[in-house]
């Protein structure tokens, strides 16, 4: 049998949260002083009832969309428009992208071509990742003002072992419907060791 994934402690959750929220800061303009430039600039320390936090900003991410915490404090991260994983070890961005995944559609939405990802709840034994993603449908013209096509979403199985590709990687579940509009979706572990695929986007009436 599968045990559910532990809960996040608060701390944790915490700086998970505010992390990401360095991750998609803006940077800095050019010529920009120390009065105007962002707090994200320095080292933040957050003050919480559960824990103190501190907080570093992470460079060098274009649109940052899911992290997955590692056992081992690493985390994977994705972006929009891209097809591979990011890798931020001891607080850096590694600079070789994690590749293995299969096109993804790119739009200038911002609610749209997100690349979701998650850890298996046995990551230390299995070291097995899960990836969603919306694969563009063959041959159709990118129309719109996003300049985007049709897409179906995908799930995929790969292998992480640490290096910069993904191993065994395998769709295991792929949509039998299309879709043109916003696009987004996302993945969770249920306490009876099932992964839940939810695709769709708030403010829609569809069901995931």
């Amino acid at each position: 049998m599968t045990r559910c994934p532990r809960l996040l402690s608060a701390a944790t959750f915490v700086a998970s949260v505010v992390l990401l929220a360095a991750l998609i800061r803006v940077p800095a303009a050019a010529g920009q002083t120390a009065a105007t430039a962002s707090p994200l600039d320095r080292p933040q320390v957050i003050r919480t009832a559960a824990a103190t936090v501190r907080v570093t900003a992470i460079r060098g991410l274009v649109y940052p969309w899911a992290l997955a915490l590692l056992p081992n404090g690493d985390m994977l991260v994705s972006e929009q428009n891209r097809n591979t994983l990011r890798l931020i070890h001891d607080g850096a961005l590694d600079p070789t992208p994690i590749t293995g995944i299969p096109e993804v559609i790119t739009s200038k939405r911002r609610d749209t071509a997100g690349v979701e990802v998650i850890v298996h709840p046995k990551f230390s034994e299995n070291r097995l990742i899960y990836v969603a993603f919306w694969k563009p449908k063959p041959g159709d013209t990118p129309q719109g003002e996003d300049n985007s096509v049709r897409r179906t979403a995908v799930l995929l199985r790969a292998r992480y072992d640490g290096t910069p590709v993904l191993k065994d990687v395998k769709a295991i579940f792929e949509a039998t419907s299309e879709t043109d509009g916003p696009s987004a979706a996302r993945l969770a572990f249920g306490r009876d060791g099932k992964i839940y695929f939810a695709i769709g986007v708030p403010g829609f009436t569809e069901r995931a």
